[in-house]
């Protein structure tokens, strides 16, 4: 249990995800990053980086070694991500956060679907650059 407490799964590993992730190893060296993400090119970058420190077979499946979730992906697929978690079964309490610009929608529809050992918390980061993609995190950005 106590290694589940140390594990964080990122979903989405660009600009915003991925300088989350390195500002969490930075604070906090001894967390577990695990990260799940559409393009098997930019979680192959974030694990050369050491952005990540491993790949989660399916954003369900890390999500069930966690204690800590960042989605760091566009609204309507943090959508997707909430049912799945609403519907995974996952019976341990999870802290879920998401770095979406829409938050009133995202926090509403959380409520309504996540179960109560659930806790999200809505995030929306003000930071950004004109790069993209694992390759331009920056552990400074938050």
């Amino acid at each position: 249990m106590s290694e589940m407490k140390d594990t964080i799964l990122l979903a989405g590993i660009g600009l915003i995800g991925g300088s989350i992730a390195l500002a969490i190893k930075k604070e906090h060296p001894h967390k577990r990053i695990i990260g799940v993400d559409i393009s098997e090119e930019q979680l192959t970058a974030a694990l050369k980086l050491g952005i990540i420190d491993e790949r989660a077979g399916s954003f369900t499946e890390g999500a069930q070694q966690a204690s800590v979730i960042i989605i760091a992906t566009p609204v309507a697929q943090t959508l997707k991500m909430l049912d799945m978690l609403a519907a995974s079964g996952i019976t341990h309490e999870l802290l879920i956060t998401d770095v979406g610009s829409t938050k009133q929608k995202v926090v509403r529809y959380a409520d309504k679907v996540l179960p109560a050992h659930y806790q999200f918390v809505g995030g929306h980061p003000m930071a950004g650059s004109h790069k993209s993609g694992a390759a331009a995190a920056k552990e400074f950005l938050f």
